[in-house]
């Protein structure tokens, strides 16, 4: 019998899947949000999770403005798995409610 395909072994940590339900939302809504990870050595680790609305690709999140437990999420493996609601802050709506056309001025 053949040993592992090493094109598709996974030796060491690393993020398999985000899989985010449902996969779109409003400001102000919940999503789960499960991480699955390759821990080969079972060492398990920590996890740190954000969100980024970045709706002019311009490399700037919204979130950025907004304190960070509001968007930053910390969290620590459980048999590779990572599971957490996350509430996208209502204080987004005024973009999404643009349609992304402008940017508000506060």
């Amino acid at each position: 019998m053949a040993g592992p395909n090493t094109e598709t072994l996974i030796d060491d940590l690393r993020v398999v899947a985000v899989v985010l339900e449902p996969p779109e939302i409003s400001a102000g809504d919940t999503m789960a949000v499960d991480v699955t990870v390759a821990d080969p050595e079972e060492n398990g680790a920590e996890l740190l999770f954000w969100t980024c609305t970045d709706p002019f690709y311009a490399g700037e999140c919204l979130e950025a403005g907004l304190p960070q437990e509001q968007w930053v999420w910390e969290g620590e493996l459980d048999a590779g798995h990572w599971t957490h609601a996350l509430e996208i802050p209502v204080s987004l709506g005024v973009w999404f409610a643009k349609g992304f056309t402008e940017m508000p001025v506060t």
